[in-house]
């Protein structure tokens, strides 16, 4: 199957993903991550490029570039080629150090780019090699911090503009947030649990976890009965009566699916069935 053909516009944000052949190590001490980070450097700098965000993990490197006057895919040929010369030279060998083509996504509004920064810092957290992200030294994390620990980074650039600020040590594992402070606390409220329940309420909206609690107020079953995967005929009944006052309360197919743990295509028959809009 051929390749898919990728535009490269300059003045861009790409995400970029790298892992090393056959998922062996890219790095094997401080010096080679610093290598890697500086050579990554030199070539953005030279070419007009910028670096927004990285974390360099063992097997693999988390990129946020912007293009410039070079295709981002030239520099980072010449990066891992120039790093891969490096890399065998040094502990005698030879062959591909990294795998295949990277993964490349542009992005194309600043909500996806502040979710990107947030996820590619938060990678040390996700993968368990570091309690928080301020923990977990090779990444951008303290450059958005002001802190430039190991290297002088020429190409680095925030992501962020005036209007936003970056909110720390609020989410799980200490990951960053960046954006707006009431943008963050409007995430906060939509979060699943009984601050988002109550949120929902707030807005004139039942929570899930109470209309399925209706569904089954004076009846032998309990909620957690109709997240199980029994098919009982009056428990079946008794899930989509509840599936269908979710969707007549405002939540998606997929969204009560999801809560289910059913398909998209079994909420929608249980609202043709027991919907509002169905009753006679």
């Amino acid at each position: 199957m051929p390749q898919r053909y990728r535009v490269f516009k300059e003045n861009h944000w790409y995400y970029i993903i790298l892992k090393g052949q056959r998922l062996q190590p890219l790095f094997f001490s401080p010096d080679d991550r610093i290598k890697y980070i500086k050579t990554l450097d030199y070539h953005l700098f030279k070419n007009g490029g910028k670096l927004g965000a990285f974390v360099l993990m063992n097997c693999y490197v988390y990129l946020l570039l912007k293009q410039g006057k070079t295709p981002l895919n030239n520099i980072y040929h010449r990066v891992n080629c120039g790093y891969a010369k490096y890399f065998n030279k040094k502990r005698e060998t030879n062959g591909h150090v990294f795998e295949g083509r990277p993964f490349c996504k542009i992005i194309l509004d600043d909500r996806y780019l502040k979710n990107i920064i947030e996820m590619i810092h938060g990678y040390p957290v996700k993968k368990g090699i570091s309690e928080s992200s301020k923990d977990y030294k090779w990444s951008s994390w303290n450059w958005y911090e002001g802190n430039n620990l190991w290297a002088d980074l020429k190409s680095f650039e925030s992501c962020f503009s005036e209007s936003m600020e970056c909110v720390r040590g609020n989410m799980p594992g200490g990951a960053s947030y960046i954006g707006s402070k009431e943008q963050w606390e409007e995430t906060e409220k939509r979060k699943e649990g009984r601050r988002a329940g109550a949120y929902r309420e707030k807005r004139g909206r039942k929570s899930m976890e109470r209309i399925a609690n209706d569904v089954c107020r004076g009846t032998s079953y309990k909620v957690q009965d109709l997240l199980s995967s029994s098919r009982r005929r009056e428990l079946s009944r008794l899930r989509h009566m509840a599936m269908a006052r979710m969707y007549d309360e405002g939540y998606g197919y997929s969204e009560t699916g999801r809560y289910f743990n059913r398909t998209f295509r079994i909420v929608e028959k249980a609202h043709r069935k027991y919907g509002n809009s169905n009753k006679s």
